[in-house]
């Protein structure tokens, strides 16, 4: 299973959730159209010019690739940052999944 995350802008431990986990097949199918950039570690810091909080509401949907769920969408491990999607809405498709994070 792979792992979908929520991510502020900014650094340090509070940027991202513990995620959740959804069958690869399943993030193919929900979100599988939407553009994506592939990273080998952890994305780097989002920037943003706003002050930033613990407090600061998730902004970027990042998923997590390990190396047995690689496939043609996802050719690699590591992490794909999905481009155009809210948090929210990537919690509407999958939301039985999304509540148990």
């Amino acid at each position: 299973m792979a792992t979908i995350f929520y991510a502020r802008d900014g650094s340090g431990a509070t940027r991202s959730n513990q995620g959740f986990y959804s069958p690869v097949s399943l993030i193919i199918e929900l979100i599988g159209e939407y553009d994506m950039k592939y990273f080998s570690g952890p994305p780097a810091p989002f920037q943003t010019t706003e002050r930033l909080s613990e407090f600061s509401a998730y902004r970027h949907v990042v998923v997590g690739i390990d190396a047995d769920e690689i496939s043609d969408k996802f050719p690699k491990s590591g992490y794909y940052y999905v481009h155009d999607l809210t948090p929210k809405e990537c919690h509407d498709l999958f939301k039985p999944e999304a509540s148990r994070e």
